[in-house]
């Protein structure tokens, strides 16, 4: 992966759709970066944020998309729209990102989720078990080749550069999903994003699992469903909560990813 060194706010170069591998996006100031490894609740904090910002104006992923854009389906034709103040990403450590919310999340779990978009999504082979699955999870990542590295060197890149910068906002899956309200409070007051506790409030019942799943239902939260489309399964909101990986992960498994990542995991909290 190329790290950008020479482009500073407000103007970023970011991947554009997956079609061009850097555009320049015009950015307000101040502006931040939603940034994580997949499958760590980014959509999520988006559609959260993103009711924060235009309460009352979000109705499914294409108004998330117009508010909190995901640069990986961002069109070179949306840059001319206007600048955006908050982006989210899933790259890797980037000096080029000024305020950084970084969102992080147990990579066992990390592990199922992925597994089982990948399987609906046909990204992971259909004969590939959760068990071998995890051997390339720890080695390559989620997809191999995807440019995000393993979940290790992800989080590794963003602590080790970043930990003691103050516009490094570290934020865990399960603390919002113990605590979403004071959460997004502390997000969005780290971002400048005013918000009222009322808004906070309505934001997390607009962004609820039930609320989004049923978005997912109408075909309207930006992520294509998976193509087995009776499968709790295939949904990309599928159980929407944290340490799903001690009823599904193969304790084989579990141990393969507290080998590769331990250091990383206990410093987090999970070991």
């Amino acid at each position: 992966m190329t790290i950008q060194t020479k482009v500073l706010p407000p103007s970023l170069r970011i991947r554009v759709g997956d079609q061009t591998p850097a555009a320049t996006v015009r950015l307000s100031e101040p502006y931040g970066v939603l940034c994580s490894y997949p499958k760590s609740g980014n959509t999520w904090l988006r559609f959260l944020l993103s009711h924060v910002i235009r309460p009352g104006e979000i109705a499914n992923g294409a108004d998330v998309q117009q508010t909190v854009p995901d640069i990986y389906v961002l069109k070179a034709k949306d840059l001319d729209k206007g600048a955006f103040s908050v982006i989210k990403s899933h790259e890797a450590f980037r000096p080029d990102y000024d305020r950084v919310v970084y969102l992080y999340r147990d990579p066992r779990d990390v592990a199922v989720s992925y597994f089982h978009h990948g399987k609906a999504t046909g990204a992971v082979d259909e004969s590939l078990s959760l068990d071998g699955y995890s051997k390339l999870f720890v080695e390559s990542g989620p997809i191999s080749g995807n440019g995000f590295g393993n979940w290790g060197e992800h989080v590794g890149s963003w602590f080790g550069a970043k930990e003691d910068d103050p516009k490094f906002l570290p934020v865990s899956y399960e603390a919002m999903m113990n605590a979403p309200e004071s959460e997004l409070s502390r997000i969005a007051h780290f971002l400048k994003i005013p918000a009222s506790h009322e808004a906070i409030e309505t934001a997390v019942e607009r962004a609820s699992a039930a609320e989004m799943r049923r978005i997912e239902e109408a075909g309207d939260i930006g992520h294509k469903r998976g193509k087995h489309k009776f499968d709790e399964n295939a949904r990309f909101v599928r159980k929407a909560k944290a340490e799903t990986w001690r009823e599904e992960l193969p304790p084989v498994a579990a141990r393969r990813i507290e080998d590769a990542f331990g250091p990383s995991m206990e410093k987090l909290g999970y070991l």
